[in-house]
């Protein structure tokens, strides 16, 4: 029998190449924010379900019961595209807050489950850190990468780190941090480069989506937050090796 899995933030492109991996042998419910992307989720051979920031707990709980692991990839973190007016700092800020409390409502739900807990796997980003501690393995490129990132999405940073660090100090049921660097819509390659690692090169959608799905019975990646970029490794061996290292790439 197939097994249920909830994916949040269905319609991001990662998110569906990732459903496209699960369907084939899993039960999966992909959750969206607007009721226009349901169909894309169905077209994928899922299911839908629309949940919103201002969905009510028992909803949450309602959509990740049963499930054996909830993957968060994201939802509407807002960005002014290239030919639009910035959006407002004021609107940014309660709109990353909003997005935030969500990713907090899952934790909650998965929290509140009277039953066996699924784990969660995020999906984060490299660089999202304290960012009063530099890593020591970082080098010039990567500082320089670093600063980039943190000047060209102050606000994602800010509130993906929060929403991490608040899963990091979750108890009550099993999780790991899938943390890839920069998407490229280059073909997937099936190889990367995991762990303690750059922040270069970037890394094609499809090998963050494999990634994410390989992590899917790996009971043995709870607690780590794992980094992943464009490499020479296959994920399966990549991801081994990072495991069975142990070491958490989310240095608070």
């Amino acid at each position: 029998m197939s097994s249920k899995v909830v994916v949040i933030g269905a319609n991001g492109r990662v998110a569906r190449l990732l459903i496209s991996l699960l369907v084939k042998s899993n039960d999966v419910t992909g959750v969206v924010q607007e009721p226009a992307h349901e169909e894309v989720v169905k077209s994928l051979g899922a299911k839908s379900l629309v949940l919103t920031p201002e969905s009510p707990l028992s909803d949450y709980k309602a959509a990740v019961e049963g499930a054996v692991a909830v993957y968060y990839c994201g939802g509407h973190w807002p960005c002014a595209g290239p030919d639009a007016p910035p959006i407002p700092q004021e609107e940014l800020e309660a709109a990353h807050k909003a997005e935030h409390d969500a990713t907090i409502k899952v934790y909650d739900a998965i929290e509140a489950l009277a039953g066996p807990k699924p784990r969660l796997i995020m999906l984060s980003g490299v660089d999202i850190r304290d960012l009063s501690k530099v890593p020591d393995h970082y080098n010039e490129d990567d500082l320089k990468t670093s600063k980039w990132l943190q000047d060209t999405m102050p606000l994602w940073m800010k509130w993906k780190y929060e929403t991490d660090k608040a899963l990091s100090q979750r108890t009550a049921f099993k999780w790991a941090i899938l943390r890839p660097g920069g998407f490229s819509d280059e073909p997937g390659t099936g190889k990367v480069t995991m762990g303690r690692t750059h922040l270069m090169p970037m890394i094609p959608r499809a090998d963050v989506a494999a990634s994410l799905a390989a992590l899917l019975n790996r009971d043995d990646a709870s607690g780590l937050g794992i980094d992943v970029i464009g490499g020479e490794t296959p994920i399966q061996e990549a991801l081994d090796a990072a495991i069975k290292k142990g070491e958490t790439d989310f240095i608070l």
